[in-house]
This record gives structure tokens, sequence and C-alpha cells, in this order.
């Protein structure tokens, strides 16, 4: 077991603001080679995968992740970020966005798990750009809030080793 600070964070959108709460979460630490186990739900068929320094949960119905968790270590790596993007072959197809059509128009190639958080190891980094790991985020969003979320992660990991977790909102765009 392991004591790590977590940041939940909360948005003042006035202002564009990240808000956070440090929590404590303890849990135990498990990484695998991109493991992909199916999650029983009477709701929606979700699988759980489980990459080398993080895992995401999939809901095949939706083609993407619904949450996902990592711990973010102190920044010893320097392996640097592909430009490719991948499937995961161990996923089905249905499971999984196949098509870059939603992206573009406002919209980035969103990174839940940031890649520059698991530079340490080069398998690592490159799972982070499977499309598994990749959802379309509205771009003023993605370099903005999200982008300074994860610098503040980036932060804190320095001081003391966080669990992240995160989610997915789905829903209707309101614009």
């Amino acid at each position: 077991m392991v004591d790590s600070p977590a940041l939940s964070f909360r948005y003042n959108w006035t202002h564009a603001l990240p808000i956070f709460d440090p929590i404590i979460i303890v849990g135990l630490l498990h990484y695998s080679r991109a493991t992909v186990r199916q999650v029983t739900s009477t709701k929606t068929h979700l699988l759980k995968l489980d990459y080398e320094g993080f895992t995401l949960w999939l809901d095949c119905g939706k083609r993407g992740a619904v949450k996902f968790r990592y711990n973010a270590q102190r920044d010893t790596g320097s392996f640097k970020r592909s430009s490719r993007f991948y499937l995961n072959p161990n996923v089905p197809s249905e499971c999984q966005q196949t098509s870059t059509k939603g992206y573009g128009n406002g919209y980035d190639r969103g990174h839940l798990v940031p890649a520059n958080h698991l530079d340490y190891s080069d398998s690592a980094i490159t799972a982070s750009n499977t499309m598994t790991n990749i959802l379309p985020q509205a771009s003023n969003m993605n370099r903005g809030a999200w982008e300074l979320t994860e610098e503040i992660v980036e932060c804190y990991r320095d001081i003391d080793e966080l669990l992240v977790i995160g989610g997915v909102i789905w829903g209707n765009n309101p614009r």
C-alpha cells in the first residue's frame, strides 16, 4: 500500500481557472502491459485496460474511455512522445475510435493521461498515444484548463507521488 496525495479538480468556469482540493487516496499500485479485462455491467460494456503506467476504463458503446487512473511520480524521464497515434490491437474495433473525422474544426486529439507524465519509459509514453487514451477535446479546453491541470500535476509530482483519477463527461455540446 502506498499513501499518495491526489488532487481533485473543480473549475471556476467564469475565470477558466482550476480549483483543486488536496485529498489523500490509499491504493495498491498495479501495472501491466496492455492487459484487457471485461468489466461486467448491466448498463454498459466496459473494458478495463491496464497499460504500463496507467489504467483506462473503456465504454464500447461510446468507443471511448469513461475513467482513467495513474500515479504521477517524480519527473526522472526524458523519452519523447511520438507524433503517431495507434489503435490497440487487443481491443475490438467496435470498442475504440477507428476514424479521426471528429478532429479539427475546433477539436484536438486530447490525451486523457498525458504523455509527459509517462516519459520515464519508452513503452509507457508510446502507450499514451493509443486511440483508447485519446478523445476529441475542444481546443480551447485542451490547450487551456486541461493543459493547466497537467502542469499543476507536473509541479506537485516532484514534491510527492500523486494518484490521479479522472473521468469523462459525455453529453451534448451546449453550443
